[in-house]
């Protein structure tokens, strides 16, 4: 209890020290913002503050997140079916966002097992579109030439 107090204490000096008010007949979280009155009806000029610039964290993610040509690990995947669909999410029954096509040949830039322990890869496909495909349609190697070899057979 006395923790309360030291708090209430400290909110009230700090709500006299910057000189801020409680007004009342005001809900929680209700806010009201006023002129001095020595400002109403004056146009005031402020002065624009450097902004920052903004980085979308996304895109930063997913440009970390595309491989290095020259990474060892770097895996390719082959697609085995007449089309397969590439999905928003790694699960069946998400939307579809486009179709990839037989013997078609892409760098993996993900992989994850879903709710059913289906395994999905993450891809980026033309029309700078990234998303997931099924692993049961696929064909995956280290060796691009490998798989380029295969698909022209």
């Amino acid at each position: 209890m006395a923790k309360v107090k030291m708090v209430v204490i400290f909110i009230g000096v700090l709500l006299w020290i910057t000189g801020c008010k409680p007004i009342q007949g005001l809900d929680d979280g209700e806010l009201i913002v006023e002129e001095p009155e020595e400002l109403v009806g004056e146009e005031v000029l402020v002065e624009e503050e450097e902004k920052a610039p903004v980085v979308v964290v996304d895109e930063v993610l997913e440009e970390a997140r595309k491989p290095n040509e020259n990474d060892p690990n770097r895996r390719y995947v082959r697609i085995t079916t007449e089309f397969l669909n590439v999905r928003e999410e790694a699960e069946l029954g998400t939307p579809i966002l486009t179709k990839i096509h037989l013997n078609e040949i892409y760098v993996i830039l993900d992989e994850r097992e879903d709710s059913k322990g289906l395994i999905w890869y993450r891809l980026e496909v033309p029309g700078d579109i990234i998303g997931w495909v099924s692993s049961d349609y696929c064909q995956v190697s280290r060796d691009k030439e490998m798989l380029l070899n295969q698909s022209s057979e």
